[in-house]
């Protein structure tokens, strides 16, 4: 059972956003909280396994540095 935790002046401390949002069928949509069900869309999943074979690549932070020193 969860007990409500007050802060004093009526607020549930152990309030988490996706409550809003799930179950119910509420509208509210709380971006603050990472509330959704389904998996990425294929455009996201391609990205997502295209850039697998890089992850280990050290960034070149050239063009970073050539940015920044010309600001």
């Amino acid at each position: 059972m969860r007990t409500e935790v007050s802060s004093g002046d009526g607020h549930d401390l152990r309030h988490h956003g996706d409550a809003e949002v799930r179950d119910d069928g509420s509208a509210l949509v709380d971006l603050a909280v990472n509330v959704r069900a389904d998996t990425p869309p294929a455009w996201l999943r391609d990205r997502i396994a295209e850039s697998l074979a890089s992850l280990a690549a050290y960034p070149d932070g050239r063009a970073a540095r050539a940015a920044v020193a010309a600001r």
